[in-house]
């Protein structure tokens, strides 16, 4: 499958093409103040306990030059049961646009005025703990920040169909400032609590990230077990 069949897969309505270079903002302060506005319109939407809302990319790095959309990190219960959330979010004005269930279950609504990226996991999810990680090591790490930055404004002078285009062109920097991240991490003993994650990240491996490592055969098993193997997981 290739990158743009699965963004038509998995993109609910037409995947959007740019129609001109990408902007970014020099950081605003602004940015925190527009997340919590969202915030509080999630958990008034949601009126539950046990989910974790939290302000994440760019936006939330003060300092760090950003495309001026806010990204949402939503975690509930299970991502995987849409009827549990997503009604009340929609009626609250966000739009669901992506459903992903191969890649940790994750599904992502779009608000508007300001526009939002509301991305959702499972809580536990490790991707969504990764995301995390990634926000707290770039502000508190200096060096690390501006190698991200100045990444950043070399690819957005070039042409790229799709935003998510964009996106995966960041992957290099993104892994090489992951390995001073992992480099503070403790190392866990394994336990069965583990198990459903790296099955999932058995799967994507295969799947997305390396999949051009892979026969076209293996890929395609891959996919058809995915389903029925990966234990539900941010």
């Amino acid at each position: 499958m290739t990158k743009q069949e699965y963004l038509k897969q998995v993109t609910i309505g037409n995947v959007p093409e740019l129609s001109a270079h990408i902007e970014l903002k020099e950081y605003d302060p602004a940015w925190t103040a527009l997340y919590e506005v969202e915030r509080q319109k999630i958990n008034n939407a949601l009126k539950r306990d046990g989910i974790v809302v939290e302000h994440i990319g760019s936006t939330s790095v003060p300092g760090l030059c950003a495309k001026p959309i806010i990204d949402i990190l939503l975690l509930v219960e299970d991502s995987y049961d849409e009827d549990s959330y997503v009604p009340e979010l929609e009626k609250a004005g966000y739009a669901m646009r992506v459903r992903e269930p191969n890649w940790y279950g994750h599904r992502m609504l779009k608000g508007t005025a300001p526009e939002v990226n509301l991305h959702v996991f499972s809580i536990g999810c490790g991707e969504a703990q990764r995301m995390l990680d990634f926000r707290n090591w770039l502000r508190t790490h200096e060096a690390d920040r501006k190698l991200y930055e100045s990444t950043k404004r070399i690819l957005v002078q070039k042409e790229w169909r799709y935003l998510q285009d964009y996106a995966d062109a960041k992957s290099d920097v993104v892994r090489e400032i992951f390995k001073h991240i992992v480099q503070t991490y403790r190392i866990r003993p394994l336990t069965e609590h583990y198990i459903p994650e790296m099955q999932t990240l058995f799967h994507d491996t295969i799947i997305t990230i390396n999949s051009k490592d892979y026969t076209k055969e293996q890929v395609e098993e891959a996919e058809s077990t995915s389903e029925c193997n990966i234990t539900k997981n941010f």
